[in-house]
């Protein structure tokens, strides 16, 4: 007693109490780690000068998980343009954004309106670099900004984009926000999807029935159709060789680095903000074999596997159940529909007479809708290796250069 230490049972009674008070403190610490998560509810506002149709497809998948989405738009043309890319010709046709869907920002007033009140920033940089006072507008205007995600480009950190990057981690950190930088491919996709199957992936059909470009129409169709899956690498690792560019830039029936759907992106955007382990972390996004977009559940095992594997890749994957049933083309439709006019109350007999456990079939051989999809992909091999082929050898013929020693240069 003499020492000046209390007697053992007046330690246990005094620590009783502070015990008591940090158990009930545990769930505020919970709480508070939690803090930079952006719920349901929350306000997001998106803006930047590029990939405009990615902004409008993160906006839209945003109101339709329940939060507050506002994409920024220049002028009156192009809100209505905006509002004819997310939702067609009639919602755009009455003027008002409605209530639970995207909603748009005309100018500097209702953009530091939108930012005042919003909890989540997504800044599209694309492949140029944005001046550092866009970037101090759009992190310190908001009052209680939690996470930030900035859209750039795949090598982006070689490149002018770096002091973006870098600029807007810096700014992220001192408002007290967790970033992500997403580095994306070139685009392809962005639609709804399978029309025919009612999918609402992306964008309105709009998308589709303005793209002149016969050849990147078929790309987008393809690639909302059947690469939506997502293949995740940490930091900007993804290069591609000169060769790899010119397969990618012409590729639209298989899966590549290089190349990424618009509907992965601005999905990719979405998740930096919602998911607990992804923060203060940057990496790229590529096209994979998905013929729907992941499940949330699906997207955490992705960014789980791409922070633990060695390698630092993660893949979205599908459970069997999640892959959907094949539907009709137009052709097939348009080919019952004349059979069952030519042969009338016959066809609803022979269907009535099938066997409703007869083993269902698939084109190409294959023996299941997964097997049909990769064997799809390796036939549409063939088309864009042979473009690059010629593309490479008219370029190096062009410019005088020889392919394979000994082989004499023919001039064109």
């Amino acid at each position: 007693l003499g020492s000046g230490f209390p007697p053992p049972m007046m330690s246990r009674v005094s620590a009783a109490p502070l015990l008591a008070a940090l158990l009930l403190l545990l769930p505020g610490l919970a709480g508070a780690l939690r803090m930079s998560i952006i719920s349901p509810g929350s306000k997001i506002t998106i803006l930047g000068p590029a990939n405009k149709p990615v902004q409008l497809i993160a906006g839209k998948i945003a109101s339709k998980a329940g939060y507050q989405a506002t994409v920024l738009v220049e002028d009156d043309d192009a809100l209505n343009n905006a509002r004819m890319l997310s939702y067609g010709r009639d919602y755009a046709a009455d003027g008002v954004d409605e209530s639970g869907k995207l909603q748009f920002a005309v100018g500097a007033d209702q953009l530091g309106r939108s930012l005042e009140e919003c909890e989540g920033v997504v800044i599209a940089a694309g492949s140029n670099a944005l001046p550092r006072s866009f970037i101090e507008t759009a992190l310190r205007t908001p009052n209680g900004l939690k996470r930030a995600a900035l859209l750039s480009t795949q090598g982006g950190s070689e490149t002018g984009l770096k002091e973006t990057e870098d600029a807007f981690k810096e700014i992220a950190k001192e408002v007290g926000a967790e970033y992500s930088i997403v580095r994306t491919g070139l685009p392809k996709g962005g639609g709804p999807g399978n029309v025919a199957r009612g999918d609402e992936f992306g964008l309105n059909e709009f998308f589709y029935n303005t793209n002149a470009d016969i050849n990147q129409f078929q790309k987008d169709k393809f690639a909302d159709q059947y690469l939506l899956g997502v293949k995740l690498s940490m930091g900007d690792s993804v290069r591609l060789s000169f060769m790899r560019k010119l397969v990618a830039a012409n590729s639209f029936s298989f899966s590549t680095d290089g190349n990424t759907n618009r509907i992965a992106s601005a999905s990719a955007l979405l998740q930096t903000l919602t998911q607990e382990s992804v923060a203060d972390l940057d990496f790229s996004v590529s096209s994979y074999r998905g013929l729907l977009p992941p499940s949330e559940a699906s997207w955490a095992k992705a960014f789980a596997d791409m922070r633990s594997s060695d390698e630092g890749v993660g893949i979205t994957e599908y459970a069997e159940d999640e892959i959907p049933e094949a539907t009709p083309t137009p052709g097939e439709r348009a080919r019952a529909l004349q059979m069952q006019a030519n042969l009338g109350d016959d066809v609803e007999q022979n269907a009535e007479a099938m066997d409703d456990d007869s083993p269902r079939s698939f084109k190409m051989g294959a023996s299941s809708r997964a097997e049909e999809l990769k064997r799809k992909q390796v036939v549409g091999h063939f088309i864009p290796v042979g473009v690059t082929a010629v593309a490479v050898a008219y370029a190096a013929v062009n410019n005088g250069v020889e392919l394979l020693p000994g082989v004499p240069i023919i001039p064109v």
